[in-house]
């Protein structure tokens, strides 16, 4: 009885694990896509833009890899 209450609780959890992970996913994607024009943009001044979105793109990845696989390690890849 009590190892079945807590199978219940430890699907609580990774349930409300991957709403978090997927809310986050949802942020870091709308910051990415934010910083995409300044990656691209043409124009004059760009030269001095596309460093700073090249690097905020690449920061947010890294990032955003690195909290997916350092969750799914923790969890033991549940």
């Amino acid at each position: 009885m009590i190892s079945l209450v807590g199978i219940i609780l430890l699907i609580g959890i990774v349930k409300k694990n991957a709403i978090m992970m997927i809310d986050f996913a949802v942020r870091t994607a709308a910051a990415l896509l934010g910083a995409l024009p300044l990656s691209i943009g043409h124009g004059m001044g760009s030269e001095l833009r596309r460093p700073l979105g090249i690097a905020i793109i690449g920061g947010l990845i890294v990032s955003q890899m690195l909290t997916l696989y350092t969750a799914e390690a923790s969890t033991g890849g549940a």
